[in-house]
């Protein structure tokens, strides 16, 4: 006697997990399926629609509702439809990743991460899941979820070059350059987007003083891509930190005819030539800087010094009258005010402001005012 009700609990599951659907529900169902295969989207929604009209527990027009909403970019409609599909059956772990994915498209990442979190839990297999909730980590800047989350696809598939990639990126927001570092050689030897991988390993290599191998990587970027201005300027500042001056000279000039506005260039640039008296090339670049930034007064003193070995005297005392008129307790500037005089032959006024420039605690003129005092 006991046996029977527990039959029929039984019975009624399993008419309950197996209910038909009606003939007319099919026959819209059907019909949206080949819509689908013609990727006509609208039609196939609005035939899921009448299926699901006609049978309101239709859980798999639901389900393919939300995929033609997704394709129609219709984000929130297709969650809506992926989360009935939930209801109806709470380990259809491919919705719970539909509904992250809708998330994510509509940069809700802690929704997405929630609901990718779910789809591991009812399928672990869905191992493409790793990669778009390591998306989410990222965004959120949650870097060292996103690490974990890349390096499992990778402990799968060492040679996924996307997941590397990402995660080189990751150590990089973490400072991590070792492991960035490491991650950007493997990409290198892989081939995989060499001008933007080798441009990143170069920038390690920088970061770790690897200076040698920075500018073998860079000059391999310029045979591939001859117009890239930074892996010039990269180039010419690790030649710099080695003290190879001319060579530096040469890669600023470089960068500077593929961009003729980046400033950082033309620092380094107006700095080389003037190190190696190129004082033509100083002058230009500083009018370029000074353009860009009038009030940098530094620049202004470089600029000056740069006429003073042009012999453009006049020039010269203009720039350094402009300095002392803003800084007055500038002593070089003075110094140098005075040097620009005596190439103008008025030593009486170059006494003057040799005597400032001393009284200021500038050494050097003290040398000098003997000499010009007395003239005067």
């Amino acid at each position: 006697m006991k046996t029977i009700p527990f039959l029929l609990i039984l019975i009624f599951c399993s008419t309950q997990l197996n209910a038909q659907v009606s003939r007319e529900a099919a026959k819209h169902y059907n019909e949206a399926v080949l819509f689908v295969k013609e990727k006509n989207w609208v039609d196939a929604i609005n035939s899921y629609s009448n299926a699901i009209a006609i049978q309101e527990d239709y859980t798999k027009a639901y389900y393919n509702r939300g995929k033609c909403l997704l394709k129609l970019k219709k984000f929130e409609n297709a969650i809506s439809d992926f989360k009935k599909v939930i209801t109806q059956d709470r380990d259809h772990a491919r919705a719970y990743m539909y509904v992250g994915y809708a998330n994510m498209q509509l940069k809700n990442y802690p929704a997405a991460i929630s609901f990718y979190n779910k789809t591991l839990s009812k399928d672990p297999n869905l191992t493409d899941v790793y990669k778009n909730r390591a998306l989410a980590f990222m965004k959120e800047g949650k870097i060292p979820q996103a690490i974990k989350d890349y390096s499992l696809i990778i402990e799968k598939d060492a040679t996924n070059s996307s997941a590397i990639y990402n995660r080189a990126v990751c150590y990089t927001k973490l400072k991590n350059t070792a492991l960035a570092t490491s991650d950007f050689e493997t990409l290198v030897g892989q081939g995989y987007k060499l001008d933007i991988t080798m441009m990143e390993l170069s920038k390690s290599y920088v970061k770790v003083e690897k200076y040698e191998e920075a500018i073998e990587s860079l000059t391999e970027i310029t045979e591939l891509k001859p117009d890239d201005y930074e892996a010039y300027y990269l180039k010419g500042y690790c030649l710099l930190k080695q003290d190879l001056i001319e060579a530096a000279h040469a890669s600023f000039k470089m960068a500077a005819s593929k961009k003729v506005d980046h400033i950082p260039t033309i620092q380094n640039l107006a700095f080389t030539s003037f190190k190696l008296k190129d004082y033509g090339t100083a002058k230009e670049s500083y009018n370029q800087l000074i353009s860009s930034k009038p009030e940098d007064l530094s620049l202004r003193v470089n600029r000056g010094l740069s006429l003073l070995q042009l012999n453009e005297y006049d020039n010269a005392y203009a720039d350094f009258s402009y300095v002392i008129e803003n800084d007055p307790n500038m002593a070089t500037a003075y110094y140098n005010r005075a040097n620009a005089s005596m190439g103008m032959k008025k030593n009486d006024v170059a006494c003057n402001d040799m005597r400032q420039a001393a009284k200021l605690g500038y050494q050097e003129a003290f040398n000098h005012i003997a000499y010009l005092c007395q003239q005067k």
